[in-house]
C-alpha cells in the first residue's frame, strides 16, 4: 500500500511538472509552435513520461487550459465574495466580476491560451464545456443575487447564465489590449445594460461609448453588431422568460 501511494505521488508530481512547464510555453509561443519534446525537456522528464501522463499534446494543453480557467474562477470569486461580505450592491459586485474577467483575459498568457488557442485546438464544444464548468456557476450565483435583491425580475437562471458566459468570452476578445476604463465601457454596453433590462436608448448610448473607447476597427464593428443583436433579441428573450415563468405576455 505504501508503494502504491508513492507511485501515485510520483505520478502526480510528474503531471504537475509537465503542466507547469507547458503553460508558459503555450502562453508565449502558442499551441501549434510547441512540441512534446520541448515540454518534456522543460519539465525534466522523458517524452515517454509525458505520454504516460497525457494522451498526446492535446490532452496536455487541455490540462493547462483547465488550470488557467480554475485560477480565473478563483480570482473572480474572491472579488465578488469580498463585495458580498461588505453588503455591497450585487450589480456592483457583478461589474467587479466582469472587470476581473476582462483584466485576466488582458494578460497575454491567458488571452492566448483561453481565447485564441483553446477554441482552435480543443474544438468549440470542448472549449465551451470546460469554460462553462468554471464560469457558469459564478454567473448563476451573480444572476440569482440580482433576482433576490429585486434588481432583476424572477426568471430562469441557468439559461441566462449560459448566454452571459458566451457573451463574456466575445467581450474579452473585443476588449483585449484596451485600457481598464475602456473595458468598463464595453462591459456596460454589452453586458450590464441588457442584463438589467435597461431601455434601448440606454443600451445604444453604452454601445456608442464602447465604439468610441475601442481602438481596433474590427472590435468597433463587433460592438455595433453585438449591441444591435441585443436590441433585436432582447425583447424576444424577455417575452420567452416571462412566458416560461408564467407571467402575462
Amino acid at each position: 500500500m505504501k508503494i502504491k501511494r508513492t507511485q501515485a505521488s510520483r505520478s502526480a508530481a510528474t503531471r504537475s511538472a509537465l503542466v507547469a512547464a507547458a503553460r508558459p510555453l503555450f502562453g508565449d509561443l502558442g499551441y501549434a509552435a510547441v512540441g512534446t519534446d520541448e515540454v518534456a525537456r522543460a519539465a525534466g522528464v522523458t517524452r515517454g513520461a509525458l505520454y504516460h501522463q497525457f494522451d498526446g499534446k492535446i490532452e496536455l494543453f487541455a490540462a493547462v487550459f483547465e488550470e488557467v480557467e480554475a485560477e480565473i474562477a478563483t480570482r473572480i470569486a474572491d472579488l465578488t465574495g469580498r463585495g458580498l461580505e461588505r453588503g455591497g450592491d450585487p450589480l456592483a459586485d457583478l461589474h467587479d466580476g466582469i472587470d476581473g474577467w476582462l483584466a485576466a483575459c488582458a494578460e497575454p498568457e491567458v488571452h492566448r491560451i483561453v481565447l485564441i488557442d483553446a477554441p482552435a485546438a480543443l474544438g468549440w464544444e470542448r472549449w465551451r464545456e470546460i469554460g462553462r464548468r468554471y464560469g457558469v456557476g459564478l454567473v448563476e450565483a451573480a444572476v440569482q443575487s440580482l433576482i433576490d435583491a429585486g434588481r432583476l425580475p424572477e426568471q430562469p437562471v441557468r439559461p441566462l447564465a449560459h448566454v452571459l458566459v458566451g457573451a463574456l468570452a466575445l467581450l474579452a476578445l473585443a476588449a483585449y489590449g484596451t485600457l481598464g476604463w475602456r473595458r468598463r465601457f464595453l462591459a456596460t454596453a454589452l453586458i450590464l445594460g441588457p442584463l438589467t433590462l435597461l431601455r434601448p436608448f440606454v443600451a445604444v448610448t453604452g454601445g456608442v461609448l464602447g465604439v468610441l473607447a475601442t481602438d481596433a476597427p474590427w472590435a468597433r464593428v463587433g460592438v455595433v453588431l453585438a449591441v444591435g443583436g441585443v436590441l433585436a433579441v432582447g425583447p424576444v428573450c424577455d417575452r420567452l422568460t416571462r412566458r416560461s415563468a408564467g407571467a402575462p405576455r
